[in-house]
């Protein structure tokens, strides 16, 4: 019995030990409490009052700190809501540390006043209410000036329900049939400038053509045939670009044309007025699949052809890649499976301004595997107005037996630019007038080569 209580108080007597070790540590771990208090509290708005800064000093008149607190900024004026909480480091004795803490003004209701609480250190060490923590706590008034901003303490609600089923929006109150309508009107008003839009772009939007044109030198006296001039002007009907895409028979006779500028500078002064692929039979062109290029597309050779010195041949090609898809994406919409096998013809056409430029017809033959130059000459025209029209004119091969569908159009593709190139940095001209030698290209696509020539006297140009 003695035994049991004994056991008893002796560990009654341990808790007590226990407890009262854990109350005294902190008085252990430092031998002077610390004592923060409060002073200089201010405050000071920006040039432009658009912003204020709480300014207050914390100093410790006690033992040195052992821990961080907080600060607390407490507004007095809405339910006590902490609007700020920050650490603040352990000062020393008899330390002070000056805190400066910013506002914005349109967080507070404009020109109201704003009771604000500064509270420091109350915590374990320092108990709320009791004497040492009353210079731990300051309040101060802050008058806000007039902004424009919404008051955070007054402001209304974006968008509120009410309890009998109305809607509240910015504090103006709405019926549900009245937001219903408000709606349908909206919606309305958005479907009919878009009507408009369309019916406007129908007006005055024209779509892309490229009109019937006679070229400057086609209409001339009567010549004798079996004079020079007589025979250049038979010739120029069969120059259709400045190219060699025919097949190599040895003696065979070829026209070509260039359009130059007055310092010999292949397109120079010239630009792109029109784009257009189109196929062909015996009877002649057939008019369902004549596709006239985009603006845009024409806009943007352009500028390639503007801007085009400085590139590689790997980075011209790349440039010329869009315009040639686009090409055959809108080609697609109008040929069909049956007549994808006719051939195509290609039609660039170009305007310059008399004085700036010129065009000169070559004639060649093909003798022991290479061309020679026979002849020279400029057109002799008739101008009737400062523009000039000019064409060059390809035939390139449709689909041919064994080729896929979507082979085909990529093939198209890859001629187009080939031609695209070739018109544009024609190695004919870089050759003759470019002190620095062209690279060396490939031999043209055989879906280049092999056609009758698209001239004149053809049924798909009449």
């Amino acid at each position: 019995m003695q035994r049991r209580f004994f056991n008893r108080n002796f560990w009654l007597f341990g808790l007590l030990v226990f407890i009262v070790s854990t109350q005294t540590l902190p008085l252990f771990a430092q031998s002077e409490p610390r004592d923060y208090g409060i002073t200089n509290v201010g405050y000071s708005f920006t040039d432009d009052n658009s912003a204020f800064s709480l300014e207050f000093t914390v100093a410790n008149a006690g033992g040195d700190a052992s821990g961080t607190t907080i600060i607390q900024i407490i507004s007095l004026t809405d339910e006590r809501e902490v609007l700020v909480e920050e650490d603040l480091p352990p000062l020393a004795a008899g330390e002070t540390a000056v805190i400066k803490i910013p506002f914005d003004v349109t967080d507070f209701e404009s020109e109201s006043v704003q009771a604000l609480r500064i509270r420091v250190g109350v915590d374990s060490f320092e108990l709320n209410g009791s004497p040492i923590a009353e210079d731990n706590t300051q309040d101060v008034s802050v008058p806000i000036p007039r902004h424009e901003g919404i008051a955070a303490t007054g402001s209304a609600p974006l968008f509120e329900q009410n309890p009998d089923g109305s809607i509240s929006i910015l504090g103006a109150r709405y019926e549900p049939t009245e937001l219903l309508a408000m709606l349908v009107i909206v919606i309305g008003l958005f479907i009919m400038i878009w009507l408009l839009s369309i019916i406007l772009r129908l007006i005055f939007r024209r779509p892309a053509r490229l009109e019937r044109w006679d070229p400057p030198y086609g209409h001339v006296p009567p010549m004798d045939p079996n004079s020079q001039e007589g025979r250049r002007y038979e010739w120029q009907r069969y120059a259709l670009n400045g190219g060699f895409f025919i097949p190599p028979q040895e003696g065979a006779y070829h026209a070509i044309k260039l359009l130059l500028s007055e310092q010999d500078r292949n397109l120079e002064n010239w630009t792109v007025s029109g784009l257009r692929l189109s196929q062909y039979d015996q009877y002649g062109m057939i008019s369902s699949t004549n596709t006239v290029a985009e603006r845009r597309l024409v806009k943007r050779l352009n500028r390639i052809v503007r801007h085009q010195e400085d590139d590689t041949q790997e980075q011209f090609e790349k440039k010329l890649q869009p315009i040639a898809k686009g090409l055959v994406k809108q080609l697609r919409k109008r040929i069909s499976k049956k007549t994808a096998f006719l051939p195509i013809e290609f039609d660039v056409r170009f305007l310059g301004k008399h004085g700036e430029i010129k065009i000169l017809f070559e004639l060649y033959q093909l003798r022991q595997g290479a061309w020679y130059r026979i002849d020279q000459w400029e057109p002799e025209m008739q101008i009737i107005g400062q523009d000039i029209h000019e064409s060059y004119r390809y035939t390139i091969h449709g689909r041919v037996s064994g080729e896929q569908t979507r082979d085909f159009y990529k093939r198209l593709e890859a001629d187009l630019i080939w031609l695209l190139v070739d018109t544009i940095r024609n190695p004919i001209v870089l050759q003759r007038y470019q002190p620095v030698a062209p690279p060396v290209r490939e031999d043209p696509p055989e879906t280049l080569t092999g056609l009758s020539p698209v001239t004149d006297q053809h049924p798909a140009v009449t």
